[in-house]
């Protein structure tokens, strides 16, 4: 298993799961280090080389308590969610291959429904494609199925450079509206 960056001398030690492969670093006194050594070539499920910078996923949180109502009617983490300052191009998520959205959404009142898109951009953020990979097509919540607090998890694949969601609400006024809070998990 080649690993990258000098080692100082110490021993390379295999730590953690076997399915997300890591090394420690031994001191002479059989200390394990801190931190792990990142960078660890291993073959992917087809023989192919890849790297595994960290076993742990990155985690972003888009939204947290956003209310689609008669203003705004529709919101995407590029521009207004917790991250669109941080990064207003969207999320680079050109160095993993999967990714995990998981929503909290409630409904008050009667709205029509809300939809989430995921989104993947392949030229900084100026266009943005669909993400229509089985049920992120078309992944639309009623009014009745969020009426009590729903919350999902769903999984994909990384399919371009930068990544985004945007909601949309219809049938959405003051009093008739959907609350949300979304994260996204990125994995390599």
């Amino acid at each position: 298993m080649p690993v990258e960056g000098a080692t100082k001398g110490a021993t390379l030690r295999p730590s953690g799961n076997p399915s997300l492969l890591f090394v420690q670093a031994e001191d002479p006194n059989g200390r394990l280090g801190d931190e792990p050594i990142y960078r660890i070539m291993r073959a992917d499920e087809h023989g192919r080389p890849s790297i595994i910078d960290h076993p742990d996923p990155v985690n972003v949180p888009l939204f947290a308590g956003q209310v689609l109502d008669d203003d705004p009617t529709s919101v995407d983490s590029q521009h207004d969610g917790q991250q669109a300052a941080a990064n207003p191009d969207g999320i680079d998520c050109s160095s993993y291959r999967r990714f995990s959205l998981e929503l909290e959404i409630l409904s008050a009142g009667s709205p029509t429904n809300i939809e989430f898109f995921v989104e993947f951009s392949s030229d900084g953020g100026n266009r943005w494609a669909h993400y229509a990979q089985g049920l992120f097509a078309s992944l639309v919540y009623s009014d009745a199925a969020v009426a009590t607090l729903t919350n999902e998890v769903f999984t994909g694949d990384v399919a371009n450079d930068l990544f985004r969601l945007r909601a949309v609400g219809t049938g959405t006024t003051a009093p008739n509206n959907f609350t949300f809070t979304a994260l996204v998990r990125f994995w390599r």
